[in-house]
């Protein structure tokens, strides 16, 4: 049924795509873990299982974009990630359709995704597949070159346990000048299992010396769990605790209808440590 859906939002996409431009993208992404290699206690008293050194994963995404009335659009994503350890696999489908609709001064924007994952025990014989309804919304408010944001997300995971979880945030993007945007947001996420709060602070720095060439550097401090980044619309699907993270993006437009795109991100959990290398393209089709 949620595949029907996600085909039903990218027709729909695509034929109310009028007037202004189609977007769509493309990436891979590979990570690297460290850590321990043994199971332990993570900060908030939850168990991790273990798993050993050699754990590597990748995905392959892909979004379409359709802009109409300049400042409104839909967007369509499909994320599909394996996980490789020495002891088991995992792999996930992830399914996102979200769409933003201004109000000048104001902006509301509805995402929903969903995910579907396989996990298989290369020890014992033992496997599940978990799911994952995600629920979004964003409120915004311009004035004078800033943008006030609100923003709340609800997730129901049912798998090798049944837990909700809840995140909610405030902040506000700064639109200094062309070359220079800023972005720092507030979030508190609970997860109910663990019936614990956490909270964090993240922000979002882009500086655009030419017209096709901008870098990003962005990243977290404090606490967080499963987070659902409704900007990018991706998810850390782990319910371990998330310490913080770090990245640097480069974009560069060698064309005016195409964009290429590179990523180093670096992020630690509570047991282990992520490496993220992602590679990008993306096409702007007018109308």
């Amino acid at each position: 049924m949620n595949k029907i859906i996600f085909f039903i939002l990218l027709s729909v996409t695509l034929i109310t795509a009028q007037g202004n431009k189609i977007t769509p993208s493309f990436y891979y992404t590979s990570g690297y873990y460290s850590g321990d290699a043994v199971a332990g206690i993570t900060s908030d008293g939850y168990q991790y299982f273990p798993y050993s050194g050699d754990r590597s994963s990748s995905a392959k995404s892909g979004y379409i974009t359709a802009t109409f009335n300049t400042y409104d659009y839909f967007v369509v994503g499909y994320d599909d990630l394996k996980i490789e350890d020495q002891f088991w696999n995992y792999d996930q489908k992830f399914y996102v359709a979200g769409i933003y609709k201004s109000f000048y001064p104001f902006g509301i924007t509805f995402n929903y995704g969903h995910i579907a994952g396989d996990y298989t025990d290369k020890v014992y014989d033992y496997d599940y597949s978990d799911y994952t309804n995600i629920y979004n919304i964003d409120l915004r408010y311009f004035t004078n070159n800033y943008y006030f944001r609100l923003s709340s997300a609800f997730e129901s995971v049912t798998g090798y346990e049944k837990y909700r979880l809840y995140q909610n945030g405030v902040g506000v993007d700064f639109l200094f000048s062309y070359k220079w945007f800023f972005e720092i947001m507030a979030y508190n996420t609970y997860i109910s299992k663990r019936k614990q709060t956490h909270y964090s602070l993240s922000s979002v720095l882009n500086y655009k010396p030419l017209t096709n060439l901008s870098f990003t550097l962005e990243g977290f401090i404090g606490k967080r769990v499963s987070f659902f980044n409704s900007d990018k619309l991706t998810i850390f699907n782990q319910d371990a605790v998330q310490n913080y993270l770090y990245a640097l993006k480069v974009d560069y437009q060698p064309v005016e209808y195409l964009n290429l795109s590179a990523q180093y991100q670096y992020t630690e959990f509570d047991l282990f440590k992520i490496k993220y290398l992602v590679g990008g393209i993306k096409i702007f089709i007018p109308y």
